[in-house]
């Protein structure tokens, strides 16, 4: 049994060690990268602004038409 818990208790350690090492790496790249985009990641971004733009437009233009839309049959014909 004690040497069970030995093993266990090391391979935690080694999982810490290994998960600090990840957000260490992590950081790193953030910190190279963080300040300067490249072309393909401004114009996804954009795009993905733009598109985020047109839905909720879209949203508020469904909503406002129920309530702005006449109900006179020769006003709206369908």
């Amino acid at each position: 049994m004690p040497l069970r818990h030995t093993t266990e208790k090391r391979d935690h350690q080694n999982l810490r060690q290994l998960a600090q090492k990840a957000r260490e790496e992590r950081d790193r790249i953030r910190r190279e990268g963080g300040g300067d985009k490249d072309d393909v990641t401004a114009k996804r971004d954009e795009i993905r602004k733009d598109r985020a733009k047109q839905r909720a437009r879209d949203r508020n233009i469904a909503r406002a038409a129920l309530d702005k839309r006449p109900t006179h049959p020769q006003i709206c014909p369908r």
